[in-house]
């Protein structure tokens, strides 16, 4: 499925042309695009269906076949953009901590990449500001983004326990340093607009702290 990406200009439109939408699909994805624009720029409270349908060159009608209610459109906007983020288990199966480490590395360039994204930034932002009204917007963000890559690391973790590399009883330890490091308060930053979105370079170097943290929880 094609997604709006909201970039530094506000909105870039995946396939965007002046030809109508046809297919079901076309439709539902042009919906999506457009609804990711005006939720962006005008939040929920302020964003409007007709305003939505115009921008997605379909009708009203057409947007109520696809979603129920505005509420429905946010969340499957929100499920969209986070079933897109990058997945560990299919880094392969490390059978020595070295392999383990660099492959882990490898997931968390990617993945801090992928979070830091600007069209990532302005959904967690909507999803910060909407909270107290659509309380819905955390549970999908979580359900859909959030949970499959915890799963998928879960999965990725239990290949190294099982190849003897990674102890049980580490890896809870090792993972939740693994994020913090990777992550950390700065995406916090990031989304409230304290700071901008880090460099490659910068990435890279949290990455590389991140498994160092890990190796050093492998060593005691």
């Amino acid at each position: 499925m094609a997604i709006a990406r909201l970039g530094t200009d506000g909105y870039q439109k995946i396939g965007s042309d002046e030809t109508a939408v046809t297919s079901d699909e076309e439709r539902r994805t042009a919906i999506l695009d457009a609804a990711a624009h005006v939720f962006a720029t005008k939040g929920f409270s302020g964003a409007t269906t007709a305003e939505i349908a115009r921008l997605a060159r379909v009708s009203k009608r057409d947007l109520y076949d696809h979603f129920e209610s505005k509420e429905g459109l946010l969340s499957a906007m929100v499920r969209a953009y986070s079933t897109t983020l990058p997945f560990a288990d299919d880094l392969g199966s490390p059978d020595t901590l070295d392999a383990f480490l660099d492959l882990l590395g490898k997931f968390g360039r990617r993945f801090a990449a992928d979070l830091c994204q600007p069209h990532r930034t302005a959904l967690f932002r909507l999803a910060a500001s909407e909270a107290g009204r659509v309380n819905e917007l955390g549970k999908a963000i979580s359900e859909a983004g959030a949970g499959p890559v915890n799963a998928s690391v879960r999965t990725f973790v239990g290949k190294a326990i099982a190849a003897g590399v990674l102890r049980p009883e580490d890896a809870t330890l090792a993972m939740r340093a693994f994020f913090g490091v990777l992550v950390g308060e700065s995406h916090v930053w990031q989304i409230v607009g304290a700071t901008d979105a880090p460099t490659e370079e910068a990435i890279a170097a949290s990455a590389d702290l991140a498994v160092e943290a890990v190796r050093r929880i492998i060593a005691r």
